[in-house]
């Protein structure tokens, strides 16, 4: 009698579904800014910039926003 060998890990996502990896070069400065701004809204550096890039790209996501309606960014681009 042979055992049935367990998958580990998540279940592949479907074809399209998959993330991709997205580099981008930027400065300790603006790694902190970036940092920061996620910080004030409570989400993960990632998270904060994937969802900022789509809102400026006319996605389907958008930054978060204080309780003024204002977007939190650190960089004073929003300002």
């Amino acid at each position: 009698m042979t055992k049935k060998k367990l998958a580990r890990g998540r279940p592949k996502l479907p074809t399209g579904e998959a993330r991709e990896l997205f580099s981008l070069r930027i400065t300790r400065k603006e790694r902190e800014k970036i940092e920061s701004a996620a910080k004030a809204s409570g989400e993960k550096a990632s998270r904060w910039a994937r969802n900022y890039l789509l809102s400026m790209a006319g996605g389907k996501s958008r930054p978060q926003t204080g309780s003024a309606g204002r977007q939190f960014c650190a960089c004073g681009c929003c300002n």
